[in-house]
């Protein structure tokens, strides 16, 4: 009985050291380093519990022994994931027919969770040399704003389970990529478009842009277009992929130092002028995929509001089916002068 009193006692001193040390080592502030020694001891401290046949207090030490989870807060441990994962996702649907992707990575880039208002500085103040003892003029700057309300881009599909579970590959990874595509399309046409805001849809940069006269060749409609969207502080240049390939092969980009994109929502005879530090883009978080099989769907590509009153009607639990779901929070908003086009191009 003393030895085991005894061997009870040491247990109770090394468990007693173990928090202390436990505390010492726990981190006071998010923004430090992940703590790599708390969970070790935790661990330690719990077996110590378990041996004093104390199941309840194992318990509490193994849960403290969690490591710190990554946090969007915590740099160096996952901030630098959040802060990205929109980005690359976007550019990853960039292609040689897509240039809203490298516009966007150009652009003032928000998070996107509400309206969100960004401020303008329209007019700056007016610096001369004044002598001395002689009186200073006084300037006024003009504030404005341009507002982005949040939009998503949203598509889905349906397969059998019977599919998924023979695919090879997986039928998910081969929708994933088509959902990728189809959203790429819809950010793509509604970006380079006229259509008026909504509240499905953010308005398109072409609506109420500066239309300049075609020119005899593409440095005069280069010129027309930045004198257009003046102050440009970042123009850049977009047309059709096969406009840009006749520029290119003529040789109009060889020492062009501004970026000329290709996008296929935008007609051949055009060429559009883009000031991207006058564009406000918003992401609202990383590109979301659900799956459900056990969801009610109106199968229709324009379906109603009211689900009660589409047609045809599919129960993915009774037709032992699956539907894959892509969502992308995504808006923008121009301010001033930022957009200029030229149509009717004929060199």
């Amino acid at each position: 009985m003393r030895d085991l009193a005894k061997e009870v006692s040491d247990l109770r001193g090394g468990f007693i050291a173990l928090e202390r040390s436990m505390r010492r080592s726990r981190r006071e502030d998010r923004d430090e380093a992940p703590d790599l020694g708390g969970p070790f001891i935790a661990q330690a401290a719990a077996s110590i519990m378990h041996h004093l046949k104390r199941g309840d207090l194992a318990e509490a030490w193994l849960r403290k022994a969690v490591t710190n989870p990554a946090m969007t807060t915590v740099p160096g441990w996952a901030s630098e994931l959040a802060n990205s994962v929109t980005a690359s996702f976007i550019l990853s649907l960039s292609s040689g027919s897509k240039a809203a992707p490298a516009v966007f990575a150009r652009a003032n880039a928000i998070q996107l969770s509400a309206l969100t208002r960004a401020i303008s500085v329209d007019a700056m103040a007016v610096a001369t040399f004044v002598a001395e003892g002689n009186a200073i003029g006084v300037s006024q700057a003009t504030l404005s704003s341009a507002s982005v309300v949040p939009h998503s881009v949203k598509c889905l599909v349906t397969f059998s389970e019977e599919l998924a579970d023979h695919s090879q590959p997986t039928v998910e990874s081969i929708l994933r990529q088509i959902l990728n595509e189809a959203v790429a399309i819809a950010v793509e046409g509604a970006f380079f478009s006229d259509d008026a805001a909504s509240s499905a849809n953010p308005a398109g940069i072409l609506l109420g842009a500066t239309t300049v006269a075609p020119g005899a060749d593409f440095a005069e409609d280069v010129k027309g277009l930045v004198a257009a969207i003046a102050p440009a502080t970042d123009p850049l240049f977009v047309t059709s992929p096969a406009r840009r390939a006749a520029i290119a092969a003529a040789g109009g980009l060889v020492g062009f130092d501004y970026p000329v994109l290709a996008s296929s929502a935008v007609d051949d005879d055009t060429l559009i002028a883009i000031d991207a530090n006058k564009l406000m883009v918003g992401f609202g978080g990383a590109p979301g995929f659900k799956t459900s099989t056990e969801a009610t769907l109106v199968e229709d590509t324009a379906p109603p509001n009211d689900m009660m009153t589409g047609t045809p009607v599919r129960s993915l639990w009774q037709t032992n089916s699956g539907s894959l779901k892509a969502t992308l929070p995504v808006s923008w908003a121009t301010k001033g002068a930022t957009v200029a086009v030229v149509s009717g191009i004929t060199w």
